[in-house]
């Protein structure tokens, strides 16, 4: 390869002194730029004076119009150095490590005319070109990622979209954005574009993003997709909207002023070259497994339909229902798992992660309550529509499209928020990689501990959730209105847990959050039993009665709700103190290790229920006033025992979670103190 310098580069556009007489564009040598040919001494200019017609016919045509898009750049002529080796990817010698090209870059705004200011906000371009041994490699991109159309027979309409109108010379604000809202793939660039990018402080302090997906094919023939992605060692710096406006009437051309004196200083801008690579039989199982997520939800609802009024000829077996139920447990865990592992994603502040959780939790009390008073008094609302299929089988449909919206509202309302995404791609995913990273999450003290106690702590949920039924009817003599506007009063306790567990968090951090709530809910909870028991409780099934036993489970449940949403906070920060230790991140298998706690300790929950009903010895289906009142209190003590037990031996384990708001926000401070380095060039 001819060695190349970038002055050797920037000396082609210079043309070297004359010699002799000046030519024609074919070669010929021209007698006189001076005179022209003419029919005697006085007569008139001759039209075979070829050099005369040319030149005049060269200077009505010699300045270029302007572009349509990308009209007004400036740039620089370079070099590319490969540093790491690449071969494993690409056999291109231009891509090799030690290879050095020379290379021309040009910055430049989309709409503006040439003349237009440079701090206009608009996409800039990154345009690049690279004079390699085997021709010129061209790379044309922008300073965002992502672009506005994903096909190209809308370019010319989305740029006609930006340009001045016809009638009166004037852009229209209206007419860009009818493109825009016309055009829903546009959506993620227009973020780009009006955020802090839209308006770059200069050329040599944005990202440039090659806008086309590469091919990259290495000595063997294996094929991957490549993304380049240029990284400015000088920082990403912005102007904000004041600074731009300003700027645009001070120096219209400051981009192209401050890189020339950059230049001209010796303070050469550098960009660190960066691929995203992806092998070619990857990226089809990836569209493949693309199809499948997205085909998730419809699965899901077309189980729970099928859940509620099973295909099956006759009865449905016990087992056969067991396999329903697990089939929808799969399918809600495949959407809720991949949902809440982007939490670490949308915000590393300590608190706001707390009230992403409240708001999860409310949002899902609030839709699980409605399908309860749904299904009392529309689809099932009276004891005999409650033996009856017709009515089972609304209400599924009715669950099925709620979930549908639901699941795919979530999906495509968060991606928008993911304010950090993982530095380098995770590997492709295999059975092998996933267990192995499961085992080795167990290596992370404080999952260990969180594990310990969030078991406990939903194992008492599930108890207390499933032990209602009998504990309500047979202890509290609940009427048949009370067991109605029992969920809607507990209801309650979300929206005072909504109030509370942000100041909670913030007052005394999630672990003793935690602990505190379990004891909370323990001391309140227990309090009705220890009067009942010791006879100081008004006659059960009274007004009196009832009302009062709801207010201290309004109470113990805030707590109790309390507990729960610490303990699902905690995973966050689980996950980067994993990240810390191992480079890794690992949200899926953190969150799912903690939904199959969830899920398993709920299962937990319901068995012990069943276990207590038959030790005290309750038979099913019997009526209230048929039960002994020994049975009755053995079934309170014996809740209230086992209860106690799982919610001291909770806090227990919660107090004890490793990780402070202290240790978060040190940890915090670090990677962003680590990731200035590298974008100054300060570190590798």
């Amino acid at each position: 390869m001819t060695d190349f310098t970038a002055d050797d580069i920037l000396n082609k556009g210079q043309r070297p002194a004359g010699k002799g007489n000046t030519t024609r564009p074919s070669g010929q040598p021209v007698p006189s730029e001076n005179t022209s040919v003419t029919a005697g001494q006085q007569g008139p200019v001759v039209l075979n004076d070829i050099h005369l017609i040319e030149k005049l016919a060269h200077f009505n045509r010699e300045r270029v119009p302007e572009r349509t898009p990308h009209a007004k750049g400036h740039g620089a002529f370079g070099e590319l150095h490969i540093t790491e080796d690449v071969s494993a990817y690409t056999k291109a010698k231009v891509f090799q490590k030690g290879t050095v090209t020379p290379m021309m870059g040009r910055f430049s705004t989309v709409a503006g005319e040439h003349g237009s200011p440079d701090t206009w906000r608009d996409v800039h371009g990154f345009a690049l070109r690279f004079y390699t041994e085997d021709g010129n490699l061209d790379i044309v991109g922008n300073n965002t990622p992502v672009f506005f159309v994903r096909d190209g027979q809308k370019f010319p309409d989305f740029i006609h979209s930006q340009k001045r109108l016809g009638t009166n010379g004037l852009r229209d604000a209206d007419m860009q954005w009818d493109f825009w809202t016309r055009n829903p793939e546009s959506a993620h660039q227009v973020t780009y574009l009006m955020g802090d990018r839209g308006l770059p402080r200069s050329w040599r302090h944005m990202n440039g993003y090659g806008s086309h997906t590469y091919m990259w094919v290495n000595a063997a023939g294996d094929k991957f997709w490549v993304k380049y992605h240029f990284k400015s060692r000088q920082g990403v710096e912005n102007f904000t909207d004041e600074e731009a406006t300003t700027t645009a009437g001070q120096n219209p051309d400051c981009h192209r002023e401050d890189l020339y004196n950059a230049i001209e200083e010796g303070n050469y801008p550098v960009w660190d070259v960066k691929v995203q690579i992806m092998p070619l039989d990857e990226a089809e199982i990836e569209s493949l497994r693309g199809l499948l997520a997205a085909m998730l939800p419809v699965a899901l609802a077309l189980m729970w339909v099928v859940l509620w009024s099973p295909p099956f000829t006759g009865t449905p077996t016990y087992w056969e229902i067991v396999a329903l139920a697990i089939g929808v447990r799969l399918l809600l865990s495949a959407c809720e798992v991949p949902s809440i592992s982007m939490v670490p994603e949308i915000t590393d502040d300590y608190v706001e992660r707390t009230t992403l959780f409240r708001y999860r939790y409310l949002s899902g009390w609030i839709g699980g309550l409605t399908m309860s008073v749904l299904a009392f008094t529309v689809f099932l609302p009276t004891p005999e529509s409650q033996l009856q299929p017709e009515g089972y089988a609304v209400f599924g449909m009715v669950g099925a499209v709620v979930m549908l919206v639901s699941v795919i509202g979530s999906a495509a309302g968060q991606h928008r928020y993911v304010a950090r995404l993982p530095d380098s791609a995770p590997p492709p995913f295999s059975l092998g990689k996933a267990f192995g990273e499961i085992f080795e999450a167990f290596r992370e003290r404080a999952f260990v501990i969180f594990a310990a106690g969030a078991l406990a702590a939903h194992v008492s949920t599930g108890l207390s959730l499933s032990i209602t039924l009998y504990v309500t009817r047979y202890v509290w003599q609940f009427s048949e209105t009370a067991f109605k506007l029992y969920p809607a009063v507990l209801g309650l306790s979300v929206v005072l847990m909504f109030v509370l567990v942000g100041p909670l968090h913030r007052r005394f951090g999630k672990p003793m959050s935690g602990a505190g709530g379990s004891l909370v809910t323990l001391a309140i909870a227990g309090t009705p039993y220890a009067l009942f028991l010791l006879g100081l409780w008004p006659a059960t099934g009274s007004v009196l009665s009832t009302g009062l036993f709801m207010a201290f489970m309004v109470a113990a449940n805030t707590a109790g709700v309390v507990t729960i949403i610490s303990a699902t906070s905690m995973v966050a920060e689980i996950v980067e103190a994993f990240e810390e230790r191992t480079g890794k991140r690992a949200e899926g298998t953190f969150y799912a290790g903690n939904w199959l706690v969830t899920k398993s300790a709920t299962g937990g929950g319901i068995l012990l229920t069943s276990l207590i009903v038959e030790v005290v010895g309750l038979a099913p289906g019997t009526a209230q006033a048929d039960v002994a009142p020994d049975v009755v209190r053995n079934l309170a003590i014996a809740y209230m025992v086992v209860a106690a037990a799982l919610t001291l031996w909770a806090a227990f384990w919660l107090a004890r979670f490793p990780i402070t708001r202290a240790d978060h926000e040190a940890r915090l401070a670090t990677r962003i103190a680590r990731e200035r380095a590298v974008t100054s060039g300060q570190m590798p």
